[in-house]
């Protein structure tokens, strides 16, 4: 491969699974010296009309911004052939969590609109708290709607909504779940999808940086933006995220995703990484073990990075008992996802050609897997059984220490 990946093939239970040169490996050789990967580092002329928490905006599609072999961007390519390149949306990443909130918060949501409306026809009648109690309706209002998105990206929402660059006509496909507006929410819907075509010579990238809230925090994400241009008047008339995102303000893995995209539009698939297989086959064991802190060293490499995945698996197994949450909603997400169907573009655009050396690499991996996929299965049924075993014993501990010695 020119320009392909460097790192090393490594055995997966026994069978050799593309995994190249670690991301964060990569980013501690080259950030420092890349000077798009710093701040402020190089920057190009900020888009037109501009857009809220930019940090970078990156060249042209023919302006390479990272000249060394790229290391693979599992968490946002799906697929790569000589076809197409397929990133995700990062809806697939939200969806469990969506469920999971429905789950813990869907009976106490529905709950304040009720409690609003019972005020105002028979509370105590005092006209003094009726205006707060028409603010609590709206409030209730709003914050029922903002349930509906959560519950729609749950279980209405596609398992995903990929895009797709496609090298051979040098266009970009982008595929949206129907939806309407409700208050401002976005409320996916079951009507279908919708397609959209763009020119790649249209296309910029601006890395865009965002305080995103939780529960009882806010933090920073970044984003890779593609933005439409409109070649007369050069002025921005859409943009739309690309690909996952990265926490706590670190934007060089989205700087590299954008130069995966433009070499691979530019030079083709033999240029860029391959994706790895995937070992989540939808089955409820491989969703326990993608949580399971018994299992998180083995997905780790020596040193370091395996040291700071014993102390986060010691944290995730403190709090196993919601883990679990976490479990049943990646299981659910996994079993309702509605898939993604490209219709006739199937046929026309994207039919992969079977000598395509891509999906040969995969396909040859594939073939050596099932004996190695046999001791992995053997490991993570074995890791489930401890994971089960400590919960039990953290159970009986708990009991313990609020009943004491007399409850046994």
């Amino acid at each position: 491969m020119k320009n392909g990946p460097q790192g090393a093939v490594h055995n997966f239970g026994g069978t050799k699974i593309f995994s190249d040169t670690r991301l964060d490996d990569f980013l501690a050789s080259h950030r420092e010296t890349n000077k798009w990967m710093i701040l402020p580092g190089a920057d190009s002329k900020a888009l037109e009309p501009p857009n809220g928490g930019v940090i970078k905006t990156l060249p042209p599609p023919e302006v390479s911004v990272v000249p060394q072999s790229l290391p693979p961007m599992h968490l946002d390519v799906r697929e790569i052939n000589q076809k197409f390149l397929e990133l995700t949306s990062g809806l697939a990443s939200s969806k469990w969590i969506a469920i999971a909130g429905s789950i813990l918060f869907g009976p106490i949501v529905l709950c304040f609109p009720i409690f609003a409306i019972w005020q105002i026809f028979w509370g105590a009648d005092n006209e003094q708290l009726f205006g707060l109690r028409i603010l609590l309706l709206l409030i209730s209002l709003f914050t029922v709607a903002f349930f509906m998105g959560i519950f729609s990206i749950a279980f209405l929402a596609p398992e995903d909504e990929p895009i797709r660059f496609c090298k051979a006509n040098q266009k970009v496909y982008r595929y949206e779940a129907r939806h309407r507006k409700w208050l401002g929410i976005k409320l996916y819907t079951f009507t279908g999808s919708r397609i959209t075509v763009y020119d790649w010579a249209t296309c910029r990238g601006e890395v865009v940086r965002k305080i995103v809230g939780s529960t009882n925090s806010a933090r920073y994400e970044c984003f890779l933006e593609l933005a439409i241009i409109d070649p007369l008047s050069q002025c921005v008339v859409e943009r739309f995220r690309v690909g996952d995102r990265d926490v706590y303000s670190d934007f060089s893995g989205r700087v590299l995703l954008w130069e995966t995209i433009r070499r691979y539009m530019a030079e083709g698939a033999d240029s860029v990484p391959p994706t790895t297989l995937k070992t989540n086959r939808g089955k409820f064991l491989d969703c326990v073990d993608e949580f399971n802190p018994f299992s998180m060293p083995t997905r780790s490499s020596s040193g370091l990075q395996r040291f700071a995945a014993y102390l986060f698996g010691a944290l995730i197994w403190l709090s196993s008992v919601f883990v679990w949450l976490a479990v049943l909603s990646r299981w659910i997400e996994i079993r309702t996802a509605r898939k993604v169907h490209w219709g006739e573009l199937e046929r026309s655009v994207f039919n992969i050609d079977p000598s395509d050396s891509s999906v040969n690499i995969m396909n040859g991996a594939i073939r050596e897997l099932p004996d190695g996929w046999h001791s992995e299965l053997e490991r993570r049924k074995r890791a489930a059984c401890w994971w089960g075993i400590s919960i039990i014993c953290q159970l009986i501990i708990i009991w313990w220490i609020i009943f004491g010695p007399s409850s046994f």
